[in-house]
């Protein structure tokens, strides 16, 4: 168990550390960023502290805020959270990848950065160990905004971030508009190359996570609830109460009754009413009467 779950980890890292690597090459691009990184770029222009920092704060603030709206993390999440930042950091300290000379070389920078990110995040959302800050949150604002499509959610929240990145001095231009068409085709480029299938991942709360490390089976959430002996009996005598309610509901229910059999139906139970009502009308009348 523990082996696989170092394996697992080495995965996501080698995800997140791709990731990294995508950002670097985009910045060095020199043509612009994604809507995220030009908000990072544009706070760490304002605040003079480095672009790693910025992003490990923008993301602590928005885990906070998905925590907040109930929405469950696992640890790829943390890792996510609290390593691209340094990780980016990292590279940039090492100054292993130049700066693009002119426009051209920095769109082709910016399209390889799109295929590299693709690549991380196979990786990275393979090992099943939880979403990233900034996806968590749109699920939880998605889940919420149940009438909203998840597309429009996504694009609401990614042209917020742009338009406050771009007025803080982040870097918007061609890179910009290639990274916000280009993703999708990347990443299914990518998946599909892989066979891989982003609907068959479940992902792992930090919670799930600590209880199959401790051997404890994982608890369904969706699993049927054995009902005790008191409900049964209540739920029996709330049948026998609700009476012709619950007969008139479940007719209302069926898809193939028409209106006449409906009214039917009711006719037969007022029928019934009215000859219980005589019945005990005769029990209770005075026989010399």
């Amino acid at each position: 168990m523990a082996l696989s779950y170092l394996k697992r980890f080495l995965r996501l890292y080698a995800g997140l550390f791709l990731c990294a690597v995508s950002i670097r090459l985009a910045i060095q691009g020199g043509v612009g960023v994604t809507p995220w990184d030009v908000l990072h770029m544009g706070l760490a222009d304002v605040t003079g502290i480095s672009y790693g920092t910025v992003n490990i704060l923008v993301g602590l603030l928005i885990l906070t805020t998905s925590i907040v709206l109930g929405e469950k993390i696992g640890f790829g999440t943390l890792c996510n959270t609290l390593s691209v930042g340094y990780l980016v950091d990292f590279l940039a300290w090492l100054d292993v990848i130049p700066a693009a000379p002119n426009l051209l070389t920095g769109c082709l920078m910016m399209a390889a950065s799109l295929f590299v990110l693709a690549m991380g995040s196979f990786l990275y959302i393979g090992a099943g160990m939880g979403c990233g800050p900034r996806d968590s949150m749109m699920t939880a604002f998605s889940k919420r905004l149940t009438r909203v499509p998840v597309g429009l959610i996504r694009g609401a929240i990614e042209t917020v971030v742009l338009v406050v990145g771009f007025f803080l001095g982040g870097p918007v231009g061609a890179g910009t508009v290639i990274g916000m068409f280009g993703i999708g085709p990347a990443l299914q480029l990518v998946f599909g190359l892989f066979g891989f299938d982003v609907r068959t991942v479940r992902h792992e709360s930090v919670a799930d996570t600590l209880r199959i490390l401790r051997g404890k089976p994982l608890r369904r959430a969706n699993a049927p609830r054995a009902e005790s002996g008191r409900e049964r009996q209540k739920r029996g005598g709330n049948r026998a109460a609700c009476g012709t309610f619950c007969l008139c509901k479940q007719s209302v229910k069926s898809e193939n009754n028409s209106l006449p059999r409906l009214l039917m139906r009711g006719l037969s139970v007022y029928n019934i009413l009215m000859l219980v009502q005589r019945s005990c009308d005769t029990k209770g009348r005075d026989p010399s009467l």
